[in-house]
Order: structure tokens, then sequence, then C-alpha cells
């Protein structure tokens, strides 16, 4: 029995020594590495995962520890959920600026200024946000989208405080940077990155996202307009109510009493042919541009043959029709048509078939 004992224990510690030489894993370390393997890609939902590791691995002893050979995989995840998690604060952020700027821009601002006032004090909420965050402690992809996105912002600002009195800073900051950029950036966020709004923001981001901003031309500013009438050059003055007394239309009911009579004045060129002789040929000024009031309304031009002191009528808006309505091919000359508006109106739009607008205050 002593022998069988004896050549029992030297095959039990022949057999340990074995499998230290041939680098047998402790089950610890084992476990470990397969809680390790168990992360995968890091997401926020990998937090527990990494935790669980992260316990498995400091439980182990310094001897155990050198066992585990993917512990580089744990660090590289402990570095990457904190980065994960600095995206999902920085997301929400995003989220909820986007949101309040939706409920300020659903607020009637009044005048197409007030509005825009309304998204600069948006976009100031938007700023004001992210930097409660502070700076990304990391670089890569999704630092310099937030640069960018942020860069958007501080432009959208510049261009939104010189609206519309300066429209060379808007139009650079604003419309051609600022707001491209953004929309640019929240249509990468939604696709690698989750972000969303709620249901009651749905509609409001979408529409943002298709919201094309429209240049200002400056008054004076000559604007060429092609139509398949012909070619104009236009260039507007202001818009000014009546001079004239309309008493006399109030009496028929042709214009109520909270209504009166404004004028779109203008400087016209004709570059390419005549007014048709055929009315369906004449050109109409809506061929050209439209006009809004500052609740939204496109205005339709008034039959009427008055005219602003210093300015041929364009009644109904339609060239040609009136005396002295006419404008001859090289001819230039100082038109108005005549507008319906609401009395306590400050301000129109008015939209070229170009792409361009202006907006006008009413005097």
């Amino acid at each position: 029995m002593g022998c069988k004992s004896a050549r029992y224990l030297t095959a039990t510690v022949g057999l340990g020594i074995a499998l230290a030489l041939s680098g047998c894993t402790d089950p610890a370390a084992s476990d470990t590495m397969k809680a390790i393997d168990a992360i995968g890609e890091v997401t926020l939902e990998s937090a527990e995962a990494i935790e669980a590791a992260n316990e498995k691995y400091e439980a182990l002893d310094s001897e155990k520890k050198e066992q585990v050979e993917n512990y580089g995989v744990l660090e590289e995840a402990n570095e990457r959920i904190a980065e994960v998690e600095n995206e999902a604060e920085c997301i929400d952020a995003v989220e909820s600026g986007l949101m309040s700027r939706f409920d300020l821009e659903a607020q009637d601002g009044g005048t197409f200024t007030g509005r825009a006032s309304n998204s600069a004090l948006g976009v100031q909420g938007e700023i004001s946000g992210l930097s409660q965050i502070g700076e990304l402690e990391y670089g890569g992809e999704f630092k310099e989208l937030l640069d960018e996105y942020t860069t958007s912002l501080k432009n959208q600002s510049e261009g939104l405080a010189a609206y519309p009195s300066e429209p060379q800073a808007y139009n650079a900051k604003y419309v051609k940077d600022g707001l491209p950029h953004q929309q640019k950036c929240i249509k990468a966020m939604i696709d690698k990155y989750g972000l969303t709004v709620d249901e009651a923001h749905e509609d409001a981001l979408e529409a943002f996202l298709e919201t094309h901003a429209a240049p200002i031309v400056p008054v004076g500013q000559k604007v060429k307009l092609n139509t398949e009438k012909g070619d104009v050059e236009l260039s507007l003055d202001g818009f000014a109510r009546t001079k004239e007394d309309i008493s006399g239309l109030k009496e028929l009911g042709i214009v109520s009493e909270s209504q009166t009579v404004g004028y779109l004045l203008f400087t016209i060129s004709n570059i390419s042919r005549p007014i048709g002789e055929d009315y369906a040929d004449y050109m109409r000024f809506d061929e050209l541009a439209t006009v809004e009031d500052s609740s939204g309304i496109t205005l339709d031009a008034f039959d009427y043959s008055g005219d602003y002191p210093g300015y041929s009528g364009v009644g109904a808006g339609v060239f040609g029709v009136y005396s002295d309505s006419t404008v001859d091919v090289g001819q230039s000359k100082r038109m108005c048509v005549p507008y319906l508006i609401d009395s306590a109106t400050q301000e129109v739009m008015v939209a070229f078939n170009n792409d361009g607008q202006s907006i006008l205050v009413v005097s």
C-alpha cells in the first residue's frame, strides 16, 4: 500500500507540474475571460455586462489576473462605455433643445421679424443646453459631429440676429451655413446615434428637416426674373398704405372697416418682349413674385385703378390693362400693385419666383 500511495502522490505532483508548465488557466480566470467575451459591441445596454466582467476580474488575485488574456478588451470596453454614456447625454441635450425650439417657433410671433426672434431664442436655448455638458474629453467621429452641430447653432444665432436688416449676414450665417449644417447633423444623429423626439414633436422635426430658408433680397437690389411671358429686372422700393381717401370704397363694401389699400412699390425693367395684346398674354405680377402678410396669407392683387404718388398703378396685378401700366422692351418704370390688407399689418413678405424673398415694413 505504501508503494502504491507513493506512486499516486508522485503522479499527482507530476500532473500538477505538467499542467503548470503547459499554461493551464485557472477556472476563475477562464470564467472572467468568458464574461469579457460576452460584452460584445459596447452600447448603453452593455453597462451591466461590463460591470459583471469588472467584478470578476477584481475578485482575482494578481497571479490569476495575469492569466486573463483578453483583459485589454475589458479596458477598451471601460473606456468606450464612458464615451457611449457621454454621447447619450449629448444626444439627450440635443433632443431637449430641439423640442424646446419647436415649441418657441410654434408661438405666434406676430410678424416675420417676431417669428425670427422666436427662432433665435430657440437656438440660444439649444446652445445653452449643450454648454451644460462641457467639452468632450475624447476625439473621434461623434466629437466632430457635435462640434459641427454647435458651430451651426452659433452661425444661426448670428444670422437670425441680423434678420432682416442685414441681409448679407443673414444669408451667409443662417441660410447658406447654419441651418443646412444643423439639418445634416441631425440626420446623422438619427441614423448613427438614435436621436429621436417625443410623439408630440415628430411632425415638427420632420418639417424642420425639410425646411428651406430663402435668402433675403435687400430693398433696392435688382433681381432678374424669368417667366414664360418674358424676362424682367425688378427692384423693390417698399410697401406703403394708400394716401388716397378710400371712404367711398368702404361705403360700397369693397373695403371693410378693418382693411385698407396697400401698395407694393417697385422699379421694373422689361428685358425681353412687350406686353401681349391678348389678355391671356398679359404678364401678371404674381408670375414674378407673391406677397404674404405676417399671418402667412397670400395676398391677392386688388382690382383698383388708383396709384401711389410717383408710381404707375398695376390694377389687379396685371401689366397692360390699366392706363400707363405697360412696360416696353428696354423701358424702366416705377410701378405699384395695390393689395387689400388688414389695417394692423406691420410687415409683408415678397417671395420672388427665383427663391429670394424680401421683408418689407408697411409704412
